[in-house]
C-alpha cells in the first residue's frame, strides 16, 4: 500500500507537470481569464480522482501501520502504544472530513452540473473554463482553514512520531518478556 501511495504521488507530479499537455492547451488560451485548454474537463476528472484515491489509501496505509502490532498487545503491551495511536488517527481522519465537507458545500455552488460537476470548469460556463475559489469569503475561509488544517496535520505527525518513539523495540525480540 505504501508503494501505491508513492507511486499515486508521482503520478500526480506528472499529471501537473504534463496539465497543459492533457487539457489541449493552446497559445490562444494564453491572456484569457480562464487558460485552460477544451479537455481541461479530463485532466480534472484524472487530476481529482486521483488525487482523492490517493488519500483514502494513505489513510488505509496510515491505520495498517497503527494496527500493525495489534495481535502481539496480549503478550507485549508495552510493544506499541496502540490506543494513542488509533485515537490520534481517529481524531485526524475526523477533522479532515470535516475540513473536507466544509470545503466542498462552499465551492459546490460553483460547479456547472451540467459539464461533470466537480470535474468541469465553469467560469463563464464553457467546458473548457474553470472554476475558482471567488469571493472574499470563499477565499478567506479557504486560506484559513487550510492554514488550521496543515498546524494539524503537524502536529499529528510529531505526536505520532512520539507514540513510535516510546515504542519498546526489544519487546518484539524472541524470549524477551515486557510485562
Amino acid at each position: 500500500m505504501g508503494f501505491a501511495v508513492l507511486i499515486l504521488c508521482i503520478v500526480q507530479g506528472l499529471l501537473g507537470y504534463f496539465r497543459e499537455k492533457i487539457s489541449g492547451h493552446t497559445d490562444a488560451d494564453k491572456g484569457t481569464d480562464y487558460p485552460h485548454g477544451p479537455n481541461r474537463n479530463r485532466f480534472n476528472a484524472v487530476h481529482r480522482t486521483v488525487g482523492w484515491v490517493l488519500f483514502g489509501l494513505a489513510l488505509a496505509t496510515i491505520y495498517k501501520g497503527v494496527v500493525v502490532f495489534e495481535d502481539q498487545m496480549d503478550s507485549n503491551p508495552k510493544a506499541w502504544l496502540q490506543e494513542p495511536a488509533k485515537t490520534l488517527f481517529k481524531a485526524y481522519c475526523f477533522v479532515s472530513l470535516a475540513l473536507i465537507v466544509v470545503l466542498e458545500v462552499l465551492h459546490a455552488t460553483k460547479y456547472d452540473w451540467g459539464n461533470f460537476g466537480p470535474f468541469s470548469c465553469t467560469g463563464n460556463h464553457k467546458i473548457y473554463d474553470t472554476f475558482t475559489a471567488s469571493g472574499d469569503f470563499e477565499m478567506k475561509v479557504r486560506s484559513i482553514a487550510l492554514a488550521i488544517f496543515t498546524a494539524f496535520s503537524i502536529a499529528c505527525t510529531v505526536a505520532m512520531w512520539v507514540i513510535i518513539a516510546d515504542t519498546d523495540s526489544q519487546c518484539f525480540a524472541k524470549d524477551v518478556s515486557c510485562t
